[in-house]
């Protein structure tokens, strides 16, 4: 069962063909591209690491940014969290 938010990660099975613009100028050549025609076993559920990518990402846009001293001044505090 999927929830939103969920995460996949498939391998691709990829056919290589011309797109429909391209056959309707003649100039097949020129347009063709990759096509996704199905999957292959195994499915890898990463929807922890893409979750923790996200809050990393979300917390760097969002946080302040510090200098050296201030990053030193708020040591301690970070130390007293992992006791």
């Amino acid at each position: 069962m999927s929830a939103i938010g969920d995460c996949r990660a498939v391998a691709l099975r990829l056919a290589l063909g011309a797109s429909a613009r391209a056959v309707e100028l003649g100039d097949a050549e020129a347009g063709t591209e990759l096509t996704i025609t199905g999957w292959q076993p195994p499915i890898y559920d990463i929807t922890a690491q893409a979750r923790s990518a996200a809050k990393t990402a979300l917390y760097g846009a969002v946080a302040p940014v510090l200098d050296p001293e201030e990053a030193r001044d708020l040591n301690p505090i970070i130390d007293e969290r992992e006791e």
